[in-house]
This record gives C-alpha cells, structure tokens and sequence, in this order.
C-alpha cells in the first residue's frame, strides 16, 4: 500500500506546492509563501511551459479558484467505443480526442476536430465583462440511504465488474450515499497518486480504483468528515486486489469555466459506481457472484442468484452550459435464478417450476441540458429513458457478453430449463425460452429550481417491468425433454397456461424488486430516468446605485442621482472584505469586475476601509431600498445589475393603528397593542408641521401598519390618526419618539431628528358599542307589550341599564333573551345588574312594558331604554338609549295572522311564512313595526315585504339574521296604516 492510500493521510498543499517553484501560479493560488530553493521536477514529469503543449480535456470539473485560478486543459483521451464498435463522439462542446497511433484520419474528420477546437478556444476565452452559467447534471438518482438488501445486491454486481469479492456493509454504503466531496479536495488529493496539479490533468491521469479510493479517503478528511473518510477506507481495502486503471475524464465532462465550480460536489458512490462502470466497460465475460434470496430481500421465493453484470458503455456526467449533453450507463446483466420450487397445477401430472435463466439489456437513457437560468437557479432538461429487453433461456456468454453484438432472438437464444413435470412416473425437463423487448420510452422536460442537488424521474420503472414481464408470458415457449411423445400434445397446452400463470407475477417480482434495484445506484433503471441536478455554476460582474430616493419608494425612479456625498460599498465573503466600489456622488454609480461565483454580501459605508465592515449611511439619511445598507448577492446567469441602495434624507416614522380590545388574553383599552390585537386596514394616519400644513399621509395595510416619511428641514411634528366611523379612540403608544399623545384629538406631537427610525406608534381604536331597536305596540289596559333590543359591545367592559317611563303608573322588566329569538322564554331571566361583557358580544334584550289597568283608551307612554358602558380598565365610557312607545286601545287593534305554505317538511326544505298585520280599530296606526323570529330547528334563507297598504308609504327591513343563522326579523313601515287595512310581509326559513 502506498503511503497516499493510508487512511487518515493529511493533505499538505503548499509541501506540495514547494517542489514547484517553476509554477509560480499553483504556489500563489494556494496561498503559499515561496519556495526558497527550487526542488527538482519528479522523475518522468514532462516539462511545464511553452514546450509542453496544453491539452483539451474531455470532462472539466469544479476547481477552488483561490488554489487553481488559472486551470490548462489537458487533451480528451480516446472514448468508449460503441456497441456497433464505432468511437463514440459526445456532443459536448469541449471535447477533442487525442489521435491513435496509427490510425489515419479522413479530412473530414480533421475538420470537424478543428472546428471543434476553435469552438473550444472561443468558448473558455473569457473577460472581466463576461458571463458564464452552467450546471452539473449526471444520470441517476442520489440514494439517501442503502438498506441490507441493496447492500447485498451492490456488493454482488461490484464483484461481478470487478471480478473481486466485495463485502462492504450497509452502512459502509451509506457511508458513500451520504458524502458529498468538493472537487477541488479530490483534485488535491489526487495529486499524490498522478502528479496532475490541475483540474483537466487529474481527470486525464489514469489511476486505479483503490488509488480512487485512497484520495476520496483523504478529501473527505480534509474536510472533516471523518464518517466519510471511514467508508472510502473501507472500500480501498474492497478494491486492493482489483486490476486496471481508469481515467475520470472517461467519466465526467466539463464545459464550463473552471472558476465557476469552485463549490461544486460529487456524491461518493455516484462517483464509484460510475468509475466502475468505466473500469470494467467491454472487459469480456463478468465473474459470477453469488447473492443469496433472503440477502437480496427474496426469501420463501428465491434460493439464490448468480449474477454476471458487464458495462456495455459508461455513463457521462457534465458540468457544461445549454446544450451539453449527458446520459446514463448501459449494462448487461445475466441472472441465474434458483427458485424455491413452485408446484404448477397440471391435471394429471405433477409440475413445478425450479430455476430461470434471465438476460437483461438496459441500453442508456439521455439528456441533454435545455436551459440555465442561473439568476433564479433554475436548469430545465429534456431527458429520454432507455429500452430495456429481457430474455428467458440460454444465451452463449460468448454471444451475451460482446458489446459490440445485438441480441437476435431468434438466432441467439436457446431453451433452458426451467422445471419439471412427471406423468404416469415418466419425467421430463420442462425447457422455455421468452424474450420481451422494451419501447423506448417517450421523452419529457424536467425543470430544477433547487435546492441543489435536486433529483427528478421521468417514467416509471414499474411500469415498465411490468410490462417486460407481460411480453415474457406473450412469447413464451415450452418444450420438454426428453419428448413423452403423444402426450407432448396433451401436457404442453396445460404446462402453457400453468407456466403462464405463474411466470407472470414471478417474473414481475424479479424485474420490478430484484434486477430494477440492482441496477438504480448505476443510474440504470427500466423505462425510467432519474435525473440529478447538483449545481449550478455562475460568473458575472456586480452593479448599482447608491441613489436620493426623493418619494421614498424603494425603487430607483428615473431622474434619481447620486446623493451628492462619496459612499463606498464593499464586496463580502464569509464575513471578509473582497472589493471595495466608491459611488459616484453625482450619478450614485458603482460597480465591481468579474466576481467568481458565491454567495455575498453588499455593505454601504461611508469608509474606504476593507476592515470597517459595519453598514452605515451619511448623517441624516436613511435607507430605503435596502433599508439596512446590506444586500444578499448571489451571482446569477448574467451580470449582476441593480444593486441599489435608496437614501431619503430626512426621518421615518413606522406604526400601527390596532383594535384594542385585549383579544383573549390581553389587557383592553390602553392603548398599548398586545400580540394578539389585530390591525385595522384602510384608516388613514398623516402628519403635520407645526403649522397644520400637511407633511405627508399613510393608509394602514392589513396588519393596520403604515409608514411616514419626514423631511429632514421638519420641526415640531403631529401625527394624527383619523378614525374610522363607529370607532372610539383608546389611547396611543408613542414608540421611541418620545412625543406627547392626546387623546382628545387623537394626536401625537414631537420633533423628529433626521437619520433617524422612528417605530412602535400605535393608535389604539375599538368599536362603539351600540344599542339597537325603537319599538311602538298597542295594549289594553292592564295588558303588557314586549321589545326586543340588542346591546352590541365594541369592547371588553361592563354594561348597566336603565328604564324611564314618561307616564306614571307604568312600569317596565328587562329581560336577557337567551336565545335572540326575539319572544320572552321561560328560561329568560331578569337583568337586575351590570352585565361584564367582551369584544363584540351581542346581549339580546326584552323589555316588557306594562299598561295600568286604570288607563284611559289612547293614552301614551314613552318607555325609554338606557344602557351606561364603562370600558375595561380605562376611564372612558358611553352611553346609548332607545324609546319604545306604547299606545292604549282596543283589544286587538292590530291584529296579525301567520300561515306557512306546507304543513310539514323534511330536513333541508324551505319554508315560507307569511304575516297579515290588520288594524282593526277605529284609529290610524303610524310607525308600525312587525317582529318575528326564526322559529326552533331552521335557519334563515330570506325576507320580504310583501303587499303594503296605499296609506304605509314604505316598508323596510330594519333587521334580519345572517344567512343560515337564527334571529329575529323586523319590518319597519313609513306612514300610516289606516283603519281596516291590511298588508302582507313574509319570510323563508331552511329546515335543519
């Protein structure tokens, strides 16, 4: 074992840097201080500079720009030949591969490398000016976890590729599912093992699968990732004895500026299974390896499987722009499936079925990267899923195992056995073969906003075996032998449709819970394509204005300038200053160069300091756009424009208008907003100077705050809230201005200083209370006559009532209508005190009146109805009255009649009832008042008035409930109902 393969090793860059003093750029990107003498170049290295000519790499990758800021590219070597056995040539942009050694190249082919090449040079040509967006984008999902049974089938298809044995644990697995590590770690790491010092050389150098390994190992230690190191240490010593080398330009492809990956990660058993599948590509007959049915999740149905799994073509990871494009790997896999014997129902024959021999070809699925919009990191791909075929039987492995032959089933495919069947004691093998071939599946577009890395499917693997399985069962063909002769004919038919029945679930079982896992941490999957998204890349350059924001909009309006004084905005990192920008003070520009690609921080200040780092604007002003003088960048897909920061030379004032009625918990009416105290939307809140000459106004939004912006020149400030109508003011709370609030005029008074946030000026308003309902009736001596009323509280407080009749000898109860049905119910107590009551609460009243038995027939009283509000834990309070009026006459001067249109109904039905009112008596009746209510078990649908009389001049509804509540209703007439007439109202009621 070398020594960069023991675990733990620590990278030391500037040790190696100091055996390069002839690369000065390496040593300086890393930070390091300069050699003092130079060391020797290793043995074997060829020379760097001039005479060593720089070579296009088929794949680029992430790189710290501070370590390798300047990257060459190192030549594409040769790639993976095709299953036709032509050399595949990938579409990416960057890419020209380096030419064999005696093999002759047509000028066609000349011209396409070198249009290739001047594509290539036009492409990394880069300015300080210009832009560059990207993704990185592979084939195949991001496991989050690997159980025991996927372990079991990874560790069986690795030791089939590598022809090694492979026991690595679940949780070793996980160890690589859950390790993400940066390139420019691995790159470092690397160096150990190739000498490549750059990006595109690490990719280019071949290295084996432990040395691959060993560098994970010490990239994911030298980010402190212990965890991770652990499991790539443990996957070394898997890959100790696995022959060959690999390069992972085989691999990845990278068309995008090296600077703009600096952050970028590569998932570790990604990374494995894809080098993988690059180290075993075309390498001839794969080791069997063996898995048993209850590691791969299978017991009760299957013993075991061998499995043979041969890369016929690696899959392409990139990091590239729009129109690069990717796909997955395509694999071969040969499984022989010994089954835990299932009895086939034959009439007069015992059957069963015992092994099956299945060949899987999964061809790749593609992509190709539509669109980058890195402003809103948002990447959109269309993607294709590969077909998938299956056969069942024999296929010579010479035949299987050739990559570069398609598989013909007629010519190809032989019997196998998969049974056994005895009749009359005569036994022969039951012998099949079957083959399914997939469609390929249609192809869609995937659109990733992040969080990356973002994982998306097209298709459905499920589907898709199923229906392999179905195409099984649809081909099938049996034989036996040796041949029982005349009973072929008899047996063959029933083995048919036995094989047939159970073939078809079995086989979906095998493809959809066996192969299909096996295959998915490859990125290989039937009829589906997992696409993953690992990151976006970006580099652009930074701008704006630093602006007088005269109408403190927040947005730079034309004809808005620099503030006229020199302000500086610093470019942040992590904390640490990058750039400094000075904006011109008469057109408030500013601008930083290309910025390499992160997340930073804008912070105004007044300073040309790259230590000073706190936000800060000139004296009397304030921030607006950007109110705190800092701005969140992250570098998008073009330049960075409009930066801006607004300044308003003068004070702002922030507040709120609340309902103050203490909510559930809080303390009412003192004019201090508790946290549950609603805001109140639209009231209007201005500010004046100390000559009442308006300064500026605000209307609330819906939390009931509003903003008042004061200009610098401002005195003495009132600050006026405008209630809105039925609204009582309670109080205000003056916030940090340290003014003076009068309630009397609503009116906070102080004088603001400019520069300064003015917050937490609260107007508190709550609801004037009210109470509802005049009434006038008509009694007989000695009789009583019922009102209802309502009392409304816009508050928590306490009501107390009073009654006052003008005649004496009359008398008066009130009563608390429990049910607000508007009539006195056995139930409805009297009212003999203050009533404490909350915000909103309606207390239904009934006020009976009683006539003196004594009186004399037309004699009037006015009954009036007093209701004294004290506001909770406040000196403020109200008082409201109504007036009923009570008439002596005949006994049944009024006489009303009530009909309903169906003498029963059910649940759900609507009633209408219909009220005659008839003024029997020899006298006019004026100000008439109809009341009703809801009856028991229904809930209001409607009400109307419905003839009226010539002499009544209007009639109106003066009260109704709710829809779909309950409550009294009232109609209210304008005129008089003279004697003997007549008139109709009505309404309609839901049955509950």
């Amino acid at each position: 074992m070398g020594a960069g393969e023991r675990a733990g090793h620590r990278l030391d860059p500037c040790r190696r840097a100091r055996r390069r003093p002839h690369r000065p750029r390496f040593w300086r990107a890393l930070g390091c201080r300069r050699p003092r003498q130079p060391a020797r170049r290793p043995p074997g290295r060829p020379p760097v500079g001039p005479g060593r000519r720089d070579r296009l790499s088929r794949g680029e990758q992430p790189v710290d720009l501070r370590r390798l800021q300047r990257l060459r590219l190192s030549r594409q070597r040769p790639g993976a030949r095709r299953a036709d056995g032509a050399r595949r040539v990938h579409p990416a942009a960057l890419q020209v591969r380096r030419k064999q050694p005696g093999r002759t190249v047509g000028g066609i082919m000349m011209m396409h490398r070198l249009l290739l090449l001047l594509v290539l040079v036009f492409s990394v040509t880069q300015t300080h000016a210009a832009c560059t967006a990207g993704a990185c984008v592979s084939a195949g999902p991001r496991l989050a976890s690997v159980d025991s049974q996927r372990a079991s089938l990874l560790n069986a298809v690795a030791g089939s590729m590598t022809g090694s044995a492979f026991n690595l644990s679940a949780a070793d697995w996980n160890g690589l599912a859950q390790s993400d590590v940066k390139l420019v770690s691995l790159v470092a790491a690397l160096e150990q093992y190739t000498g490549a010092t750059t990006l595109a050389e690490a990719l280019d150098a071949p290295i084996t699968p432990s040395q691959l390994a060993a560098a994970l190992s010490a990239a994911a230690q030298a980010e402190g990732d212990a965890a991770a190191a652990a499991a790539y240490e443990r996957l070394r010593q898997e890959l100790a004895a696995v022959p060959g080398t690999l390069r992972l330009s085989d691999l990845m492809t990278v068309a995008a500026p090296a600077e703009s990956l600096s952050d970028t990660t590569v998932n570790g058993l990604d990374l494995f299974t894809g080098a993988l599948q690059v180290q075993s590509s075309g390498s001839g007959a794969p080791t069997p390896t063996v898995v048993s049915g209850e590691a791969a999740g299978m017991g009760g149905v299957v013993n075991s499987i061998t499995v043979q799994a041969q890369t016929v073509e690696p899959p392409r990871m990139v990091c590239g722009p729009a129109g690069t494009t990717f796909h997955s790997g395509a694999m071969r896999l040969k499984l022989e499936v010994d089954l835990v014997d299932a009895p086939l129902p034959v009439d007069g024959a015992t059957a069963s079925l015992g092994r099956m021999e299945l060949y899987v070809v999964v061809g790749r699925s593609e992509g190709i990267i539509a669109a980058v919009d890195a402003a809103s990191n948002a990447v959109t791909i269309q993607a294709a899923p590969g077909a998938a075929d299956v056969y069942l039987g024999r296929i010579a492995d010479s035949v299987f195992f050739d990559p570069n032959r398609a598989i013909d089933p007629a010519t190809d495919l032989d019997y196998s056995v998969i049974g056994s069947v005895d009749m009359n004691g005569t036994t022969a093998d039951i012998e099949a073969r079957s083959y399914a071939r997939g469609e390929k599946p249609a192809g869609g577009t995937l659109y990733f906003t992040g969080p990356y890395p973002e994982t998306q499917t097209l298709g459905s693997s499920t589907a898709a075996g199923s229906a392999l399985a179905a195409g099984l069962v649809e081909n099938l063909e049996l034989r036996l032998n040796p041949s029982l002769g005349a009973m072929d004919d008899v047996l063959l038919p029933a083995l048919q449709t036995a094989v047939s029945d159970t073939l078809g679930p079995l086989a979906t079982q095998l493809l959809v819970d066996l192969v299909d896992p096996m295959l998915e941490p490859f990125g290989i999957r039937f009829g589906e394509m997992s696409v993953t998204v690992n990151g976006t890349s970006r580099s652009c350059g930074i701008s704006g204005s630093v602006y007088d924001d005269a109408d403190h909009s927040a947005v730079r309006d034309g004809g808005e300038a620099g503030i006229g004084v020199v302000t500086w905005v610093k470019l942040l990192r992590d904390g640490s200053v990058e750039q400094v920008a000075a904006a011109d003070p008469g057109t408030g520009a500013y601008s930083f160069a290309a910025v390499a690609p992160a997340a930073y921080t804008l912070v105004l200040g007044t300073e040309n300091s790259t230590t000073d780092t706190t936000p800060r604007s000139p004296a009397d002003w304030i921030g607006t756009e950007a109110p705190d003088h800092r701005r969140e960048v992250v570098m998008g897909a073009e330049e960075t424009g409009g930066q801006n920061f607004g300044l308003y030379r003068g004070s702002r004032l922030a507040g709120s208008v609340f309902r103050d009625h203490g909510a559930s918990s809080g303390i009412a009416n003192n004019g201090r907003r508790e946290d549950e105290e609603p805001g109140i939307a639209g009231v209007t809140v201005k500010a004046l100077d100390s000559g009442d000459a308006p300064l500026g106004q605000a209307l609330t939004d819906a939390d009931g705050g509003f903003v008042l912006w004061l200009p610098a020149t401002t005195g003495e400030v009132s600050v006026m809230e405008i209630n809105p109508a039925g609204h009582v003011s309670t109080g205000a709370d003056p916030g940090n201005t340290g003014g003076n609030y009068a309630r009397a005029t609503d009116t906070l008074r102080f004088s603001p200083a400019a520069g300064t946030r003015y917050a937490g000026v609260d107007f508190g308003d709550v609801k004037a209370s009210q109470l509802l309902h005049s009434g006038q009736g008509h009694a007989a001596p000695g009789s009583a006559v019922f009102y209802p009323h309502e009392f409304i509280a816009g508050t928590r407080g306490e009501a107390a009532f009073a009654i006052v009749q003008t005649e004496p000898d009359w008398s008066g109860t009130l009563y608390r209508d429990l049910d607000c049905g508007g009539a006195l119910d056995n139930d409805d107590a009297v009212i003999a005190g203050p009533l404490t009551v909350a915000a909103n609460e309606r207390v239904c009243l009934i006020l009976k009146v009683y006539a003196p038995a004594g009186a004399s027939s037309g004699a009037r009283n006015r009954s009036t109805l007093s209701a004294s509000f004290a506001f909770d834990a406040s000196d403020l309070s109200a008082r409201h009255a109504q007036d009923d009026v009570t008439t002596l006459g005949e006994d049944g001067t009024l006489h009303l009649t009530k009909t309903v249109d169906k003498e029963s109904a059910s649940p759900g039905e609507v009633l209408t009832y219909t009220i005659e009112y008839h003024n029997t008596g020899p006298e006019p009746i004026s100000r008439l008042t109809v009341r009703d209510a809801t009856p028991a078990y229904t809930r209001f649908a409607s009400a109307a008035c419905a003839t009226l009389p010539k002499d009544l001049t209007a009639c109106r509804i003066g009260q109704q409930p709710a829809l779909d509540t309950r409550g009294g209703i009232e109609w209210i007439f304008d005129g008089a109902l003279a004697p003997d007439a007549k008139g109709t109202v009505n309404f309609s009621v839901t049955v509950e």
